[in-house]
């Protein structure tokens, strides 16, 4: 299946730690994958194409990109898309 829950991954673009924290605690947004990389030791920029922000990648369970830089609304129908899809054939295309 594509997809049972939804998760985000947020990282804040610029070094203020304190008011990104508080914007987590303020919006409930714990339950998600937030990461901290104020040096850029991950690369993330390169190795996710980030020029910009935000970016939506949508995820398969595998945690793999099966699609980039989407609006929210791309992203809604191809999550209703491989949801019929799983639904009919009981997996992923």
């Amino acid at each position: 299946m594509l997809m049972q829950i939804l998760e985000s991954f947020s990282r804040p673009l610029k070094r203020r730690m304190e008011k990104w924290f508080d914007f987590i605690l303020k919006h409930d947004m714990e339950p998600f994958i937030n990461a901290w990389d104020p040096l850029n030791q991950s690369f993330f920029r390169f190795y996710y194409d980030i020029n910009s922000s935000p970016v939506l990648y949508l995820l398969d369970e595998d945690k793999k990109i099966v699609a980039k830089r989407i609006s929210y609304e791309q992203a809604g129908e191809l999550i209703d898309r491989f949801t019929n899809e799983d639904n009919k054939t009981g997996s992923r295309p």
